[in-house]
């Protein structure tokens, strides 16, 4: 006994020994860095546009081994996921897929791209920067206004936390009432079974006012109906914008456009509250389902032979790229979560265009949250306005000095 003791107590030891090794201010940058890149790639099925997305967004400087590092990690996030679901095919949290036409031969036809669209696709990414600039300046409009408010003096800790709880359960009660009013009052969002390709799950039980099995929901439609509204509010995300982008011409248009116009004010005054929300697949959403509703509108107004589907994924990259700014990672997240090339050129055009836009009004939202944080980061870009300044304007009395070996906490 003494002697398994003494060995489990050795084996410790030498575990303890080796985890000092990432106490080190720059392994903790490199864990915080491939952190990023595995989050991304889990959420998105992409371990390649992880890799990327840390590269570009969450890294100052990118080494060598930090690169292979990354990709390893990438890969076993997504490998973790298909073993849960049980499917190799299955690597991620937010579904990409797409379907095609059963008229085509090759089953691609729903990414059909030609040139004379080129117009259409900058009107999609002068869309997504514009809605991104607007979601990142008002969040950051509103981040100030909640820091400034929880910062005065006599509210205390105790109040701090009671206003806290108050948001929070103000805005549940909104979006509850909101995304069940809404499928109810909304006539036209009540469709024959038929009419619909994916409701051939649907519960067969049809004595009940509330009915469905999975994301399909019947409410207060009457009977052989399915509340189509409904069953994207209250049914799964991922499976919305996986039929989303399948096939939007078999939602009605008006779907489409009150699911988008309805979550993005939704997920801007809920995204920076006291709970554990996060802007991916809120941002999927919206985009996929404006840009599936905008090339809906292009079919019937413009072209019969605009593919809808092409559109969905342009809307949901041109979002994401407005409001994250990211864009080699986006185009590369995108083209293997979908598994489709064709849409490639598509979205590097959408893509870069929301970029530029973007920037042409506000920074990116990872960009504005490190500010207003004061994380310390040093950015790539420095600012004009430091060429005109002397040493004396930054220098500090009396002089602080710091050691030839300093920990980045201490520095800060």
């Amino acid at each position: 006994c003494s002697c398994s003791c003494s060995c489990s107590n050795s084996a410790v030891s030498r575990f303890a020994f080796h985890l000092r090794y990432f106490c080190k201010d720059e392994e903790s940058r490199d864990l915080i860095s491939i952190g990023a890149g595995c989050g991304f790639a889990a959420a998105f099925g992409a371990p390649i546009g992880g890799l990327l997305f840390s590269l570009e967004e969450a890294s100052s400087f990118f080494t060598r081994p930090l690169l292979w590092k990354t990709l390893t990690a990438t890969a076993i996030a997504t490998f973790c996921l298909a073993l849960y679901h049980g499917d190799l095919s299955r690597y991620g949290v937010i579904l990409l897929e797409t379907g095609g036409d059963s008229s085509s031969a090759d089953g691609n036809s729903i990414f059909i791209n030609r040139f004379v669209e080129m117009p259409l696709y900058l009107c999609m990414g002068i869309g997504g920067g514009l809605l991104g600039a607007l979601f990142n300046g008002t969040w950051k409009m509103m981040f100030r206004t909640r820091r400034t408010f929880f910062a005065r003096e006599h509210i205390g800790r105790r109040g701090r936390d009671v206003y806290r709880l108050a948001e929070v359960a103000v805005l549940s009660l909104l979006t509850s009432v909101f995304m069940f009013c809404l499928p109810l009052t909304l006539g036209w969002s009540c469709r024959e079974k038929g009419s619909i390709s994916w409701s051939e799950n649907l519960s067969a039980d049809e004595d009940s006012s509330v009915e469905g099995e999975g994301s399909y929901h019947r409410l207060n439609c009457p009977y052989g109906q399915v509340n189509e509204l409904g069953s994207i509010l209250f049914g799964s995300r991922d499976e919305a914008i996986k039929h989303m982008l399948m096939d939007p011409a078999h939602f009605d248009p008006r779907t489409l456009f009150t699911v988008g116009a309805l979550f993005y004010p939704l997920y801007l005054i809920t995204f920076g509250v006291s709970i554990p929300a996060g802007i991916f697949m809120p941002t999927v959403l919206v985009g996929s389902s404006l840009g599936a509703f905008a090339g809906t509108f292009f079919q019937h107004h413009v072209s019969s032979d605009i593919a809808p589907s092409t559109f969905g994924v342009l809307g949901a990259a041109a979002l994401l790229s407005g409001v994250q700014r990211n864009t080699v990672s986006l185009c590369v997240i995108l083209v293997e979560g979908t598994g489709q090339v064709k849409v490639l050129i598509p979205v590097i055009v959408t893509v870069v265009v929301a970029r530029y836009v973007g920037d042409l009004i506000n920074h990116g939202i990872y960009h504005e949250a490190i500010h207003l944080k004061h994380y310390p980061y040093l950015d790539h870009r420095v600012k004009k306005t430091l060429d005109i300044l002397k040493v004396s304007d930054v220098m500090s009395c009396p002089v602080r000095v710091i050691m030839a070996v300093e920990t980045a906490g201490s520095i800060e």
